[in-house]
């Protein structure tokens, strides 16, 4: 079953198997073979209500949470799985280890005349937006 939850996220984010007349149908069996960040990548690409009731039913995230993704939103303290959801993979992540620990910066540019998204992390939660 595995290997048929990791073939068919594959067609989801390389090939771009759904269109207009053909559309893949998530079932509720399916959903609960995906680890988080699958779910989360096939969220923010279909919108599908199975896999959000399947990230409600596991506990994912609080209801705030659930709501700002599915408003497509992003605030300090989401996790990096609730930003997947949101707003999918970044584009780039640059990583910093100094003294005070680890930091990322999640860059999202998603067309050319769009403002440059930045998401800051410490110990995988969001700490700062800036745009």
């Amino acid at each position: 079953m595995k290997v048929l939850a990791g073939m068919i996220l594959a067609c989801f984010l390389l090939a771009g198997c759904a269109t207009q007349t053909q559309e893949l149908r998530i079932t509720p069996y399916m959903a609960q073979s995906y680890t988080p960040s699958q779910m989360c990548l096939i969220y923010y690409r279909t919108q599908s209500p199975v896999i959000m009731e399947e990230i409600q039913r596991r506990g994912m995230f609080s209801e705030s949470q659930r709501r700002l993704i599915r408003e497509s939103k992003v605030a300090r303290f989401m996790s990096e799985d609730a930003v997947r959801c949101a707003w999918g993979e970044p584009d780039q992540i640059n990583t910093t280890i100094s003294a005070a620990g680890r930091t990322e910066q999640w860059v999202y540019h998603r067309c050319p005349t769009c403002k440059m998204q930045f998401i800051y992390f410490e110990l995988g939660k969001v700490t700062a937006i800036q745009s």
